[in-house]
């Protein structure tokens, strides 16, 4: 009995011994975590709530000139009522105003976009390619859907101005520098137009005494939100921010895909441990192997971007904690390469 106390107590101080030990590695690699994200702190790097701001306002920008069009339709019945032959005249001339324009710059100036690689589809995604895995399809598709977004815009469409179909840019998958830059030159092109017709029979109603029914209401607050978004496009980087959004969110995804892979290995690889012995041992095998080879690529990285030019002693400091990677640390990891990948976007200054 007092052989198998002892060994017992021999056991528990090991165990004790294992677990602090344990509480170290994890301390140590929080530690080192912590100062790199400090240094990308204090480098202004991995605060993005403007972002967050800036596609909430690309939702209200669609929204406005929502309500100045459907505010046109609703009021033109009343100021048509009025009996003016100025009104009646600058009615029709404002709609050709906004719509002229916008016809010619979407049929008549339109050119062919750039060939795409012969490894997209026509929707920009990879093509079907038979050879390689699931898992390097998947990889080639995240790659595919990261492109850089051209800072002069694009094509405008009829997305970007025909009334309700607009509303689309709320479902497509993913708005870019084009889609902003478009949906702002339609409302400032709506408020030069229809806005400035909504404008005028706001005034002939106040100036003739007549009174204010709802439409002339809901023309009042559509044109302070219409023209509090222009001013906004002109005097303010609110556009650029918009379009450095659609290319966080984007940039963002692609990382998050990264890790749903990652994730989907982990799970399969314990799946794969479950099953009768010798059956998907090599598959298991194999996708162990690449999430080691995940780590060291992660290592060399995160080594190359904070490491590179440091005192040798403490490159092996750092490469001797990276080698301690867990499977939970590459998440925090891969959010901090994130980080610095979306810190390029947003270049100070500039118009």
């Amino acid at each position: 009995m007092g052989v198998d106390v002892a060994r017992a107590a021999a056991v528990g101080t090991k165990l004790d011994a294992l677990l602090e030990g344990m509480t170290l590695k994890d301390a140590n690699m929080k530690r080192f975590i912590g100062k790199i994200v400090k240094m990308q702190r204090s480098a202004g790097i991995g605060n993005y709530n403007k972002y967050l701001a800036a596609n909430f306002m690309f939702m209200i920008v669609l929204l406005g000139i929502e309500a100045d069009m459907a505010g046109l339709f609703l009021s033109a019945g009343t100021y048509w009522g009025y009996d003016n032959i100025i009104l009646r005249f600058f009615l029709f001339f404002f709609l050709g105003s906004f719509m002229f324009p916008l016809m010619i710059r979407t049929w008549v100036t339109w050119e062919p976009s750039e060939e795409k690689p012969q490894n997209e589809r026509n929707d920009g995604r990879p093509g079907q390619n038979k050879n390689g895995s699931a898992h390097d399809k998947f990889m080639n598709k995240l790659n595919t859907e990261v492109r850089p977004s051209d800072p002069h815009g694009g094509e405008m469409s009829m997305l970007h101005w025909m009334p309700g179909v607009r509303f689309y840019l709320i479902c497509k998958p993913s708005y870019d520098m084009t889609d902003v830059d478009a949906t702002f030159k339609v409302n400032s092109l709506s408020s030069f137009t229809l806005g400035i017709y909504q404008i005028m029979g706001i005034v002939f109603t106040y100036a003739s005494g007549l009174p204010f029914n709802i439409y002339v209401y809901f023309n009042i607050v559509t044109q302070v939100l219409n023209w509090s978004i222009t001013i906004l496009y002109y005097a303010t980087p609110i556009s650029k921010w918009m379009g450095a959004a659609a290319n966080a969110r984007t940039i963002c995804r692609h990382y998050q895909g990264i890790m749903n892979a990652y994730a989907v290995d982990l799970s399969r690889s314990t799946t794969t441990a479950f099953r009768t012995p010798g059956q998907g041992q090599e598959r298991q095998a194999s996708m162990d192997i690449r999430c080691a080879g995940i780590k060291v690529a992660i290592t060399q990285i995160i080594m190359d971007k904070f490491f590179a030019d440091c005192d040798p002693a403490l490159t092996d400091e750092a490469t001797s904690i990276l080698s301690k990677m867990r499977d939970q640390d590459v998440k925090e990891f891969v959010t901090i390469l994130r980080n610095e990948a979306m810190s390029s976007l947003d270049m100070k200054g500039g118009l």
